[in-house]
């Protein structure tokens, strides 16, 4: 990965409303008692008034329809919250997953007081545990290199140069080593600083990379570079690819891997 010539791809942020049927109250009060053992308690906008959910410790609902003017409608409110992440992996001592699934395993570090601390190309792996193709990763992680290539995510084995880096205190998602395509970020990023870096890929295959929460660019995956294809969905967190002699990797520490087999909203990273 040397004398790149970087394809930048403008981010663009999505919005879907809501599905409830607004001039029915009664259809309404349905969809609300399906969902308010996960939301807890709501007020649902209506052409014709307002409807407040109660929810009661017994998992039961109080309804109440008020006939007047709407308020505004906030149809991201239900988006924000999001699912629970699938695996999710605190690295306070133990490299065990919090939902009883697939443990990482460490590939020369040790535990600190701040979470994982590895050499280079001695980050921690992990196996079974990845969806393939559709998925939310958010990994709270700090390297102590920031100059040229150093990998943060490889999703094929350690058999491609392709995945996600830190690039001169960018951060880069190299969708095709061989043809020089890559997307990135500004250079916002500090040696030896712990930084949070979420990365989604949809249904459409499009990923899109954030750090700290904030989006910072989104990439058609056409050739699926960030697709976990290798036997068991294997995946390697700081730790470099043979092709390159696994010489761009960076010591560092590892603070949280969390995953999710949705591609999260916009919306719903900034309340990770």
């Amino acid at each position: 990965m040397r004398a790149w010539i970087a394809t930048q791809v403008t981010a663009t942020g999505r919005a879907a409303a809501g599905g409830a049927d607004r001039e029915n109250p009664q259809a309404g009060a349905a969809i609300c008692s399906r969902e308010m053992a996960r939301w807890g308690a709501a007020t649902i906008v209506f052409a014709a008034g307002v409807l407040a959910v109660d929810v009661l410790a017994a998992g039961c609902g109080r309804f109440g329809f008020t006939p007047g003017d709407p308020a505004p409608v906030d149809a991201a409110a239900p988006d924000a919250a999001g699912p629970s992440p699938i695996h999710q992996y605190r690295l306070a001592g133990t490299y065990g997953d919090d939902d009883g699934g697939p443990a990482l395993f460490p590939q020369g570090g040790s535990f600190d007081a701040g979470g994982y601390r590895f050499g280079m190309n001695q980050g921690l792996g992990l196996s079974s545990a990845m969806p393939v193709a559709v998925y939310t990763v958010d990994i709270k992680i700090a390297l102590d290199v920031m100059m040229s290539w150093r990998k943060v995510l490889d999703f094929k084995g350690l058999k491609d140069d392709s995945g996600l880096y830190v690039h001169d205190a960018e951060l880069a998602f190299v969708e095709d080593a061989g043809n020089q395509v890559f997307v990135s970020s500004p250079p916002l990023l500090t040696a030896a600083t712990p930084f949070e870096v979420t990365l989604t890929r949809g249904t459409d295959g499009i990923v899109i990379g954030y750090l700290d929460r904030a989006m910072q660019f989104s990439i058609l995956d056409s050739l699926g570079a960030g697709t976990f294809t290798d036997p068991n969905a294997f995946a390697d967190f700081g730790v470099d690819d043979m092709p390159t002699s696994q010489m761009e990797a960076s010591a560092g520490e590892l603070r949280e891997i969390r995953i999710w087999n949705v591609a999260l909203s916009p919306a719903q990273i900034t309340q990770l």
